[in-house]
């Protein structure tokens, strides 16, 4: 599933404006996302490269995906900034 990118992407961005300190620990653990969720989309694009009429779709997907999860990540860390002050 290439929703999981949205941990890494909430990660970063907790750690460039929020200040949060994220530990050895947890960076290994976004490392471990990053390279299963570019598998899945290694395969996802493998796949599709035996389909003449769709191959572009699945990279148009994913980078749909991408910037879907990329936006949520930031409405997250926009709330946890705005919410922090309560």
């Amino acid at each position: 599933m290439m929703r999981g990118i949205i941990v890494p992407i909430t990660a970063v961005l907790s750690v460039i404006f929020i200040k949060r300190k994220l530990y050895r620990h947890h960076w290994v653990s976004v490392c471990f996302i990053v390279l299963g969720v570019a598998e899945v989309g290694m395969v996802a694009l493998a796949n599709s490269s035996g389909k003449s009429s769709t191959g572009g779709s699945e990279a148009f997907g994913i980078i749909l995906i991408l910037v879907a999860q990329f936006a949520q990540a930031t409405q997250y860390i926009v709330e946890e900034k705005i919410l922090s002050n309560y």
